[in-house]
């Protein structure tokens, strides 16, 4: 199978990301004035050439989309497999209240080094479920948009899983709006 070019955006930054709070898909907060800031300065620097943005539904990144789409004059498509991760019962906690919660098992340095989280222990989602879903959104993207250039804004545990899955061997780091271009 061919392997295509896709942009992947990591939404702006939110009051729960300031202050290091696991948001998960469970919380849907919007972005704060400096993540709207950063995002029209990312409408300003994405490729021009792209077709179509696909997005979260959450609101932190269906804003972002909705700025950089301004920007460029193209629309938005929603898609839910771009979700971020179900971290279950740990949504909304301090990651500082997670580490001593999870053992050490789950804290947030643990969570930029590594592709995938299992969060089933918490009532969330499995790194199973995780790429089972961002599967069915690759899918979409070689049906629908095979040859068109595609912008996908969404969450940086799903960035991560998708480097895994384009074959990286360690996560990059994904701060807020920061873009990684990869070939799946």
């Amino acid at each position: 199978m061919k392997k295509q070019k896709i942009y992947f955006a990591r939404h702006g930054t939110t009051e729960a990301n300031k202050i290091k709070r696991h948001m998960g898909c469970l919380i849907d907060e919007p972005l704060n004035q400096e993540g709207l800031r950063d995002v029209y300065v990312l409408a300003e620097s994405v490729p021009r050439y792209i077709d179509v943005i696909v997005s979260s539904p959450l609101k932190r990144a269906r804003q972002t989309a909705d700025i950089v789409a301004g920007a460029l004059r193209i629309p938005v498509v929603e898609d839910s497999n771009l979700k971020e991760r179900d971290g279950g019962s740990l949504s909304g906690k301090l990651w500082s209240d997670i580490k001593v919660e999870t053992g050490g098992v789950i804290d947030i340095e643990k969570l930029r080094s590594n592709f995938e989280i299992d969060y089933k222990t918490y009532g969330g989602e499995s790194p199973v479920e995780v790429r089972a879903r961002i599967q069915r959104f690759l899918a979409r993207v070689r049906e629908e948009w095979k040859d068109k250039v595609v912008l996908a804004v969404t969450h940086a545990g799903i960035i991560r899983v998708c480097t895994l899955l384009a074959g990286y061997s360690t996560p990059p780091r994904i701060g807020n709006c920061s873009v990684v271009e990869l070939e799946i």
